[in-house]
């Protein structure tokens, strides 16, 4: 039955390794599901859900990125992919927590991979319905995760979503705090309660309000040395540098930011490697350099993250564009015309 599938390209097989996957045309799967009746429908979805949550990572309890998943997750996203669509298409699959979980943590981990922020919006919006359909608790650590990481995935998209974007980092804070209330001794809230709040920081900076934004840095700071030292938690105190650097920037002090800049990119590399964190660091000080007027170091440090963001995430990827951008500029100030077109 395979090989007249595969003779007819409905279905394609795949060696790989000790491995053998077997992908089926989208329009065979439509009419598959379409054809089930919905008990049937709803026990194979399940048992389809049953093997790929086994194989598929959970998000970080403390929303921190985990480089060390990273292959599972790309393996089987695709499988999280054909389960999303199947619930999304066919109306008829019974909602569940559980299911919920699956896609916030896909949506999460594309947020973690800084891959495709666009189709990790669906997979969070997806597990918020699931979530509304259930009538789920309003306050749950749940929704508070789905908020946070649809703020994250719309700032690496831009100003489009701004609004909705304040109102989720507001509401993810109110239901941390809550949480924390009820567990004021767990590490893990006080983790995400704190993170919550340099979120919303992270966001005051962009409409210009640095001295709320400051504020919540210099609590979150606080937080961060009762926990631990630096090279400890190299994630938060990342965040912290980079996000005071910023502000340094916004203010012109720029010798200062210059400094916080390069602390940041120090424990980046520590927390996850000379990855997207690390590069969108340098980028940032590549920017204060300009600003600064030291335009020929500005462009050798953005030719060198342009270089690294093509290779990691393609040419075409919004962030390498941006340094691409961000070059042409500094030669048209420097007066190389022909090279900034």
């Amino acid at each position: 039955m395979i090989a007249e599938l595969s003779g007819r390209r409905l279905v394609q097989v795949k060696a790989k390794g000790d491995k053998q996957t077997l992908s089926i045309h989208r329009l065979l799967q439509e009419n598959v599901l379409h054809d089930l009746e919905i008990e049937a429908l709803n026990d194979i979805f399940g048992k389809a859900f049953c093997l790929v949550r086994k194989q598929y990572p959970r998000a970080s309890p403390i929303q921190v990125p985990e480089p060390g998943k990273a292959s599972a997750c790309k393996e089987y996203t695709p499988h999280v992919l054909s389960l999303r669509r199947a619930y999304d298409t066919t109306g008829a699959i019974e909602p569940k927590l559980d299911l919920a979980e699956l896609f916030y943590d896909a949506g999460f981990h594309i947020w973690e991979l800084q891959t495709a922020p666009d189709e990790g919006i669906l997979y969070l919006e997806t597990a918020e319905r699931i979530l509304d359909e259930l009538n789920y608790q309003s306050h749950a650590k749940i929704r508070a995760d789905i908020h946070t990481a649809i703020s994250l995935l719309y700032s690496v998209i831009g100003i489009r979503f701004r609004n909705e974007n304040f109102h989720r980092l507001k509401d993810a804070l109110i239901i941390r705090q809550k949480v924390q209330e009820h567990d004021k001794l767990s590490r893990e809230n006080d983790i995400l309660c704190t993170n919550a709040a340099s979120d919303l920081g992270y966001y005051l900076i962009d409409i210009w309000d640095c001295d709320e934004a400051s504020k919540l840095f210099q609590s979150c700071y606080r937080k961060y040395q009762e926990w631990g030292i630096e090279t400890e938690y190299p994630f938060e105190y990342t965040k912290y540098y980079f996000n005071s650097a910023r502000l340094c920037m916004l203010r012109g002090s720029y010798p200062k930011a210059v400094g916080l800049f390069h602390r940041a990119i120090e424990l980046s590399e520590k927390a996850l490697g000379k990855t997207w964190l690390y590069l969108l660091v340098k980028f940032n000080l590549a920017c204060t350099l300009a600003q600064e007027g030291d335009l020929q170091s500005a462009l050798d440090l953005h030719s060198e993250v342009f270089d690294a963001r093509e290779k990691a995430m393609g040419k075409y990827d919004s962030a390498t564009m941006m340094s691409s951008y961000a070059i042409g500029a500094l030669h048209y100030y420097l007066g190389d015309l022909s090279k900034a077109a």
